[in-house]
């Protein structure tokens, strides 16, 4: 089982944090997002603009397969990802 990066106690499967750790994790983001929405937005189309340039995926900045990502900015598995979330 892994342990959390943050407190050293054992992470929610499939994440790198306890769930105490997500939860707090997020409620900063979401305080942050909500203080400065536009500067949050230009950081995250830059971040995005900066990958797609490298030739990584936009969202998760991982390596994408030439063969199978050719003309998508996503990854597989964050194109998987995408479409199940609708």
């Amino acid at each position: 089982m892994k342990i959390c990066h943050d407190c050293a106690k054992s992470s929610k499967p499939g994440y790198s944090r306890c769930q105490k750790c997500l939860d707090l994790h997020s409620a900063q983001e979401r305080k942050y997002r909500k203080r400065d929405i536009e500067k949050y937005r230009i950081f995250m189309k830059r971040r995005g603009d900066e990958r797609i340039d490298a030739g990584l995926c936009r969202s998760c900045g991982g390596l994408k397969d030439p063969d199978a990502d050719e003309g998508y900015v996503d990854c597989v598995n964050c194109r998987l990802r995408l479409t199940r979330r609708i």
